[in-house]
């Protein structure tokens, strides 16, 4: 599969999510700080791929391949979408012994392949995980009331990363 062939299918999975109303560069909030997207096998994913699968709405953070389940003793079920992912290695380039012009050097291999979300497979010999999901946020009417008749109220700020927290020093 070429290069461009792996950029549509992530760039196409962006758009999908922006057209629904999720803007994936913004922190849901929706797994446990620290809970980020990881392989059957363990292998926590990072860079485009934590992205992606982070859009996916999935409350299981692990992923598998088709190939995995079956190995697995599991499936997934009939008429489940896979999600895109990549894999990027940079590999080293041996100049051809006949082209004396040619120089070693390096290039980027990319691959495409499709992952599914645990919670798509059925047969699966895997434990139940506790996510710490919160399914519904009930505010306390009174407490929202404060905070929004407050005269002088803070400004309440967004650093990022995968936690909520107050930083005094920056207050």
């Amino acid at each position: 599969m070429s290069n461009d062939k792996a950029y549509e299918a992530i760039t196409a999975r962006i758009l999908e999510s922006l057209d629904a109303g999720i803007v994936p560069w913004r922190k849901p909030w929706s797994l446990p700080a620290g809970m980020r997207p990881y392989s059957i096998r363990g292998h926590v994913y990072t860079g485009i791929n934590a992205l992606v699968l982070g859009l996916s709405g999935y409350s299981d953070p692990r992923w598998i391949t088709f190939a995995n389940a079956i190995e697995m003793g599991g499936n997934v079920r009939k008429g489940e979408k896979s999600t895109p992912a990549v894999f990027l290695k940079v590999m080293d380039r041996k100049p051809d012994p006949d082209d004396a012009d040619e120089k070693p050097g390096k290039y980027a291999m990319l691959k495409k392949y499709a992952l599914f979300n645990v919670t798509q497979c059925e047969g699966l010999d895997i434990p139940v995980i506790d996510t710490g999901l919160v399914q519904d946020f009930d505010p306390i009417a009174q407490a929202e009331a404060i905070i929004a008749n407050m005269p002088n109220r803070p400004a309440m700020g967004h650093d990022g990363g995968d936690r909520a927290f107050y930083r005094p020093a920056t207050d």
